[in-house]
């Protein structure tokens, strides 16, 4: 019995190498798809024109899950700091400039069960996620 268990999973891992070297596998020409007879273009050819038009987001919420990104506050509603009170002036006029809302999620419970099931499910809990696993 043992020596079929062992066959059946060296036949899977062999299965499994082909898999990888046939997916991974590079194009010899580099994935240049020209052709021989193409031609270059001329010299006479100028580039487009760059704009300068400033980028936009449309009001779109940025989330982030992790507080230390964010200026704190004191109980009377003060800034603990000068350094936050610069945080929340920038975080300000990155908004404006982009058009865009900067907000804190927080992430409850067993945070790494959570993010583990939303990745696989696909379920977006925040556009940046810090987090680091603490029991191993």
């Amino acid at each position: 019995m043992k020596k079929h268990v062992r066959l059946i999973a060296l036949l899977v891992v062999l299965l499994m190498s082909v898999a990888l070297f046939a997916g991974c596998g590079g194009d010899k020409n580099g994935g240049d798809s020209t052709t021989a007879g193409t031609t270059a273009p001329s010299a006479t050819t100028t580039a487009p024109e760059s704009t300068t038009e400033p980028i936009t987001f449309n009001g779109r919420e940025f989330t982030i899950t992790h507080g230390s990104y964010f200026p704190s506050k004191d109980e009377n509603g003060n800034f603990i700091s000068a350094l936050h009170e610069e945080w929340q002036q920038a975080y300000d006029e990155l908004e404006e400039r982009l058009d865009i809302k900067l907000e804190q999620a927080t992430l409850e419970g067993n945070v790494l069960e959570n993010l583990t099931s939303a990745g696989m499910s696909g379920l977006k809990l925040a556009d940046l996620i810090r987090a680091h696993q603490r029991d191993y």
